[in-house]
């Protein structure tokens, strides 16, 4: 039985007993101190009770708001996914004269507008996601730049280079930051020692170094 369940089943009790007692005390089977004592006891209990639902039901709104952060946030982590793929398909490129097709950029740029901004509250999360969207916008003309030097080792092909190594790292670290955020929900209901621990985690896999 769930404690919601268990706090309604001691709370009906608790009425009933107060109810009985009243009848009991009208029936001269409770003496009127006896009552008395029941009905105190019984009004105690009753706030207990209403303490109890009301947690109960914040607990409930905390975790439903919990559950949309988690899916707000997991489709964000999608989102930048989508970025970071694009930049390693650009990267297989460097030492080639294929390029990556204009078609490519265009349906990360897609998804990056068909984003529900409008329901993200989370500032880790909006954070991330300005990081990465403007990693993306500052990638394409690089990219442009570099595939179209003559000689990709001139001082104007290496700086194109440099500033998307610095987008990719962007990136990636808003992914990091997204999954850290979203690991962070998700342990919101476990035992503090968990919690703990899972932080510990995260931050050790933010100090690896990223490819």
């Amino acid at each position: 039985m769930k404690f919601f369940d268990r706090v309604l089943a001691v709370g009906a009790l608790i009425y009933a007993a107060l109810f009985l007692s009243v009848v009991a005390q009208k029936k001269g089977l409770f003496s009127s101190d006896m009552a008395s004592w029941v009905q105190a006891f019984g009004s105690i209990a009753a706030m207990w009770v209403a303490y109890s639902l009301a947690r109960v039901a914040s607990r409930e709104n905390d975790r439903r708001r919990r559950e949309d952060q988690i899916a707000v946030t997991a489709a964000a982590i999608e989102l930048v996914v989508e970025i970071v793929s694009v930049f390693d398909d650009a990267r297989e490129t460097f030492e080639s004269s294929e390029r990556l097709g204009q078609e490519r950029f265009a349906v990360a740029q897609k998804a990056i507008d068909r984003f529900p901004y409008a329901s993200v509250r989370d500032t880790v999360v909006i954070s991330a996601l300005r990081r990465a969207e403007n990693a993306f916008a500052f990638f394409e003309p690089r990219y442009e730049t570099f595939m179209s030097a003559n000689d990709r080792n001139s001082p104007k092909a290496r700086r194109a280079m440099d500033k998307m190594i610095g987008c990719s790292t962007e990136a990636r670290s808003a992914l990091q930051e997204l999954n850290a955020f979203r690991n962070g929900l998700r342990r919101a209901d476990l035992p503090p020692l968990w919690q703990l621990l899972g932080q510990g985690w995260d931050m050790w896999k933010r100090g690896k170094p990223t490819d």
